[in-house]
């Protein structure tokens, strides 16, 4: 390979070579790479449910869109704040999934695309355009 390869030793105690290229990407493009990387040589993903893969829990989504239509909540942080309570509201008797679970934990870029798209699917006026070249 014109950039080399980087040997990767698994906690299996398997050897994997990846190629050095995929590792000097932007992390959504590394994801993407590592995913057809793994296809064509027929390796199996490290872990399918790997966190960075998970998609932010339904639940949570709707809990998002709901509170950017009643409340008019854009920013993030206080949505951060606002879906640390429905997460531990939902876990209530349970135990809280992991900080880093991405599905109940969405980041503030999960948490900024998600109030963006609640924004775009209310409507178009151009307070809300306003408020989503804000948010972007």
């Amino acid at each position: 390979m014109p950039f080399g390869e980087r040997h990767l030793k698994l906690s299996s105690g398997e050897v994997m070579d990846a190629p050095n290229i995929i590792r000097c990407m932007g992390p959504a493009t590394i994801i993407q790479q590592y995913k057809a990387y793994c296809e064509e040589n027929e390796i199996s993903l490290l872990g399918v449910n790997n966190i960075l893969l998970q998609p932010v829990e339904e639940a949570v989504k709707k809990f998002i869109h709901s509170t950017v239509f009643e409340q008019n909540t854009t920013s993030t942080k206080e949505m951060g704040l606002l879906v640390e309570m429905y997460v531990r509201h939902r876990f209530q008797n349970d135990k809280l999934p992991p900080k880093t679970n991405k599905r109940f934990w969405p980041s503030l870029k999960d948490l900024q695309n998600h109030i963006a798209f609640a924004l775009k699917k209310q409507g178009t006026s151009p307070q809300n355009k306003q408020e989503i070249l804000a948010i972007t």
